[in-house]
């Protein structure tokens, strides 16, 4: 990240590992079948990781003060977003003989953390119980490898991050449950399997120093695609060509959003 006042790099060390559970010889695919029938066959897939990080620049940038008639030091201009604000890695010396006054300080930080995709395990069954029609269901739990605020001591509770029936048949396919929303999936996906897809990206906010995902490069301009509870449907393909809808369980804005208050599903395709 880069800006006429601060500068922020990130760099993730080359030797990270990234195994697939059960990583089959002659397939792309990360599923390993564990129970077979007939028609019908119970599966898991998920994956492990951890990666080296390693962050370096200027802290957040000073806001700008003057003093009024009385000598009192005011703001004049407090800078929104360009940098880390709650970072216990920040250093910063005094920038005079007042020890409260403090220059813009730089940040250095390490830690061994998930990347864009954590620790997973998923596990699904599926049933051909007509010709052309199948059954199946899916659940998949995430965990994040670091400790919150380097604590050791702390819980790393585990996310459950989809889990949903589908029904496939001639005339399309139904999903309902929770699962991965339609708006932005394109980009989100170019950002987690090319740009990211075996390093560790961006971590956004105060993440750094606490626990989570990193966000490649989500918060750049790029939308994530997230999960939320929904009923969706797809239709055949066609020449190469398939339509999604969905109807999505409303949701707020994260954090102190001024968008708090949803009445209504919100559709996606």
């Amino acid at each position: 990240m880069s800006s006429p006042r601060s500068r922020t790099r990130v760099v993730h060390a080359a030797f990270a590992m990234s195994l697939m559970i059960c990583t089959l010889a002659s397939s792309a695919k990360a599923e390993k079948v564990i129970v077979k029938g007939d028609d019908w066959e119970v599966y898991t897939d998920g994956r492990v990781g951890g990666f080296l990080s390693y962050v370096r620049g200027d802290g957040y940038p000073l806001s700008t003060t003057y003093l009024d008639s009385s000598g009192t030091p005011n703001v004049l201009h407090d800078v929104k977003g360009g940098g880390w604000a709650d970072l216990v890695s920040v250093e910063q010396q005094p920038a005079g003989n007042d020890p409260n006054v403090l220059k813009q300080g730089t940040i250095e930080s390490m830690r061994v953390r998930s990347g864009m995709i954590g620790n997973t395990f998923g596990i699904g069954a599926r049933n051909t119980f007509a010709e052309g029609y199948k059954a199946s269901a899916y659940f998949q739990v995430w965990a994040w490898v670091e400790s919150v605020q380097r604590q050791k001591n702390q819980t790393n509770f585990a996310d459950v991050r989809q889990g949903y029936a589908r029904l496939d048949a001639p005339w399309g396919s139904v999903m309902a449950g929770r699962m991965r929303g339609l708006f932005s999936r394109g980009a989100t996906d170019i950002d987690v399997l090319y740009a990211h897809r075996w390093g560790v990206g961006f971590p956004g906010g105060s993440n750094i120093d606490s626990a989570g995902f990193a966000n490649g490069q989500i918060g750049f301009g790029l939308l994530g695609s997230g999960f939320a509870s929904a009923i969706q449907y797809a239709t055949p393909v066609f020449n190469g060509l398939q339509l999604w809808v969905g109807i999505y369980d409303p949701i707020v804005l994260q954090g102190a959003g001024a968008w708090n208050r949803t009445k209504w599903g919100r559709p996606e395709a």
